[in-house]
């Protein structure tokens, strides 16, 4: 034996040991895992298309980014109790003015948590809602102002002008929405 002799054996080690790992991953055993794998990732392919497209992954991201976008069904009911704040605005009574507007912001409070849009109260939801998003978002604002001095102050006087004003805000609002 010569000196040249033993680098050679000391060589052939990982040489044996990378021929057994790939004679490993090329093995019987290996090829139904890999199979197995491949079967897999095929479903989880198929599961996040089905997600995407039965989800409405979409939809789903406008409602987080706008709020949702589900409109409400209107019955019957919400359409009658719709008409008697409305009727309100008919008699000839402050009072019941007054009263229009409160419950017409409830009405509208109602409508926005029936969209998704979360707050403590009627001016956080709304407060949420991007400028720019709605054309009468700023005069709710306004409107809500009225309806904090209406609540403030019994003696607070409102014109019949200003009544018809704040419900048809309020409607156009609602319109807006989507809800009609």
């Amino acid at each position: 034996m010569n000196e040249f002799s033993d680098p050679i054996i000391t060589n052939s080690e990982p040489v044996g040991f990378l021929a057994n790992i790939s004679a490993f991953w090329d093995g019987p055993i290996m090829l139904v895992i890999k199979i197995i794998i491949g079967f897999y990732c095929l479903v989880l392919f198929f599961d996040i298309v089905m997600l995407i497209y039965l989800g409405d992954v979409s939809k789903k991201m406008r409602q987080l980014k706008y709020g949702d976008d589900v409109v409400p069904k209107k019955t019957g009911k919400v359409k009658k109790s719709w008409s008697k704040i409305q009727e309100k605005l008919d008699s000839n009574d402050e009072n019941k003015w007054k009263l229009a507007i409160l419950e017409a912001e409830v009405f509208l409070d109602q409508d926005l948590i029936g969209l998704g849009y979360k707050g403590e109260n009627f001016i956080d939801k709304i407060n949420k809602i991007p400028l720019g998003t709605f054309e009468s978002l700023e005069k709710i604002k306004e409107i809500h102002e009225i309806r904090n001095k209406i609540i403030k102050d019994p003696d607070f006087e409102i014109s019949h002008g200003q009544a018809i004003i704040a419900i048809e805000t309020f409607e156009k609002f609602r319109n807006e929405l989507g809800i009609e």
